[in-house]
């Protein structure tokens, strides 16, 4: 439950950011940080857990916005690539690990 109020807290910075170019500067990098700090805190409590990395990610990428200097931008979207990549990682892994195992029979009320 505590994962799941840091995790909303997280997806909140990222809406208060995402398509909204008039946060700017330094007013964005608090924002960013704020969520990635909540995002943080849910993946500690609970972690390996994907949507969490996701929005790490798009935050990460929100941030990148705010900085003028070229280095600073690509830092920020090499850390969101990181998280990309290990939330698509764990999905793909959720994925497998519930898809019917070839050979044995599905029931009939489970097909769709």
């Amino acid at each position: 439950a505590k994962a799941d109020a840091w995790y909303s807290m997280g997806v909140l910075c990222w809406r208060r950011l995402n398509n909204r170019p008039d946060v700017a500067g330094l007013d964005r990098v608090r924002v960013a940080d704020e969520g990635l700090y909540a995002l943080l805190q849910a993946d500690r409590l609970r972690g390996e857990h994907a949507p969490t990395l996701t929005y790490t990610n798009l935050l990460y990428r929100e941030r990148s916005l705010a900085s003028e200097v070229a280095i600073a931008r690509a830092v920020e979207l090499a850390t969101a690539q990181f998280f990309y990549r290990r939330a698509t990682e764990l999905a793909k892994a959720a994925q497998a690990a519930v898809a019917p195992t070839p050979g044995v029979a599905v029931p009939a009320q489970a097909r769709p």
